[in-house]
């Protein structure tokens, strides 16, 4: 149980940064 919520988080970890990532450099570009 505890793996499989540690195996979700670094799966999630990737996507929330390329979102994070990408919500920046579009404020900066516009």
């Amino acid at each position: 149980m505890f793996g499989s919520a540690q195996q979700d988080f670094l799966a999630m970890s990737p996507l929330r940064l390329g979102i994070c990532l990408s919500t920046f450099t579009s404020s900066l570009y516009f």
